[in-house]
């Protein structure tokens, strides 16, 4: 039955029924307890329903009993908690979700660039080109090439025009060319 939970709940939130996966993942937690790999499921499901209040919930329930902040399941749902705060305008308490994560140890590009786009919101452009260095120092560094379109991007409104024509060629030259990153270039060389 537990397997059935499992595969069930899967298959519904792939198919893009994150309702239906929550109901099916509270289910789950009845059967098989409130594991976190479970609640952090449902808490991304939840926030992929537009529940926040379900979403956060599980996600500080999960913290409870989970400590290992390595866990990509943890990652993902403080981020699906965040991305949904910050879809709903509350741009102040997904940055302090995120630096509560980051004060109790959760590392990681992914988490790095969020802060860095939010910094970055808020005209904060000192704190976001920290982050984005941080997150381009990171181990998964890898997994999200935007960090070093994001830093130039960050350099360019600090007005420091050659460093982010340099940073925004190096983006191109590894990740390849794309249309915003060429668009960006022509402009950075007008400068």
């Amino acid at each position: 039955d537990i397997d059935i939970l499992k595969y069930r709940a899967e298959a519904e939130f792939l198919a893009g029924n994150y309702k239906e996966a929550g109901e099916t993942y509270d289910k789950l937690i009845k059967a098989d307890g409130k594991k976190p790999e479970y609640l952090n499921l449902r808490s991304i499901s939840r926030a992929e329903a537009g529940d926040l209040t379900g979403a956060l919930e599980d996600y500080k329930k999960s913290g409870e009993t989970e400590k290992d902040f390595k866990s990509p399941g943890k990652l993902n749902a403080l981020l699906s908690v965040g991305a949904l705060m910050e879809k709903n305008g509350a741009i102040e308490d997904a940055m302090a979700l995120y630096q509560e994560a980051l004060t109790a140890g959760q590392k990681g590009a992914r988490l790095y660039n969020q802060l860095g786009l939010l910094s970055m919101a808020k005209k904060d452009y000192d704190s976001a080109l920290s982050y984005f260095d941080r997150g381009l120092s990171s181990e998964d560094s890898g997994e999200v090439p935007e960090l070093l379109f994001n830093q130039a991007v960050a350099r360019e409104y600090k007005g420091d025009f050659k460093e982010a024509l340099t940073l925004m060629q190096k983006y191109v030259s590894v990740h390849g060319p794309d249309e915003a990153a060429e668009r960006e270039i022509t402009f950075l060389k007008t400068r």
